[in-house]
């Protein structure tokens, strides 16, 4: 996810989940919600997706994100450090280095032409014609230009980051889908069960 601050002046917050067994982005989430509602949305959809790893950009507002699903114990989260003890060692920290290092990963993916990565989101083709960096200055910071967010781009480049820390996947055989009442059960969850914390999600 890339998070924004949830106002009308804001850029948006976007959320994407991707199936990489069959390399395709499978849902989004993308508007104006603001990290309270983004770190319910994110743990949400990591339930539903049977526990996936979820991560987010740190910087900014992304810290909120990571004291929410740090007080949550969502159980699968991407950790820039392990060793951390605290909500401090979570998600994504965007610096230039790791900024440069995420949309590699999302470019490496966008020009394999043998495994072409499938995106069904028109708002994410608008952004990327939009990207890079300012007219007149090829060094300068890639990002949207003429008033295009860039939001889906880096939110992506953010999920590919992950994924390419997560090493190659691999296809589970078998799997229990959760029940009503048990961990990690949608309805459970978004009614505020034993986890609690998401009531008034969905």
């Amino acid at each position: 996810a890339d998070v924004g601050g949830g106002n009308i002046d804001s850029d948006p917050d976007c959320i994407w989940v991707k199936d990489r067994l069959i390399n395709k982005y499978v849902a989004v989430s993308h508007g104006k919600w603001g990290p309270t509602k983004t770190a319910q949305l994110l743990m949400a959809a990591g339930y539903f997706y049977h526990r996936a790893k979820i991560c987010w950009e740190t910087n900014n507002h992304g810290v909120a994100v990571s004291i929410k699903v740090w007080e949550a114990q969502y159980p699968n989260v991407y950790k820039w450090d392990d060793k951390a003890e605290t909500y401090k060692g979570m998600g994504f920290p965007t610096t230039e280095a790791s900024r440069r290092l995420a949309l590699a990963a999302l470019k490496t993916v966008y020009e394999n032409l043998n495994q072409p990565v499938q995106i069904p989101y028109v708002e994410f083709y608008r952004e990327a014609a939009a990207f890079g960096p300012p007219a007149g200055k090829p060094d300068g910071k890639p990002e949207g230009q003429n008033g295009v967010p860039d939001d889906c781009m880096m939110g992506m480049a953010v999920t590919e980051a992950c994924s390419a820390s997560m090493g190659e996947p691999t296809r589970i055989e078998t799997w229990t889908p959760s029940q009503p009442g048990s961990f990690g059960a949608i309805r459970e969850m978004v009614s505020g069960g034993s986890r609690g914390g998401l009531k008034g999600v969905m």
